[in-house]
């Protein structure tokens, strides 16, 4: 009766997981399954004020609380505005960033410098 030893790393059995083509390739820009995807990013990181920001392709930028991501669409409580609930597709979503302080601006940075030269 033989006995084979096994040596190298073939003796240790690693096995790496095959990537697909179709998990390399994100999704397209303005499909729901973006939209979702900016929003599951957003979603996971809220912080205790339950704060979501979530710009929308018309130019709206919503703030919402308790949002609540459903298979077509997302609702959640408009916290200015006085609409009450929103509900809107995932197609719509442009970008979405937790909390509600808004994005800070890009420095102009064609704009002349405001301060004095010193010599």
């Amino acid at each position: 009766m033989k006995r084979w030893i096994l040596s190298g790393l073939a003796a240790v059995g690693t096995c790496v997981p095959a990537v697909t083509a179709a998990a390399e390739r994100p999704p397209a820009p303005g499909s729901a399954a973006a939209g979702r995807r900016i929003l599951s990013t957003a979603f996971v990181r809220v912080g205790p004020d339950s704060l979501l920001t979530v710009a929308m392709r018309d130019g709206r930028e919503l703030v919402l609380r308790n949002v609540v991501m459903r298979p077509a669409d997302f609702c959640g409580t408009a916290v200015a505005g006085g609409r009450g609930k929103a509900c809107e597709p995932y197609a719509e979503v442009v970008a979405a960033r937790p909390g509600a302080a808004p994005a800070a601006p890009l420095p102009d940075l064609a704009a002349p410098n405001s301060l004095p030269v010193r010599r």
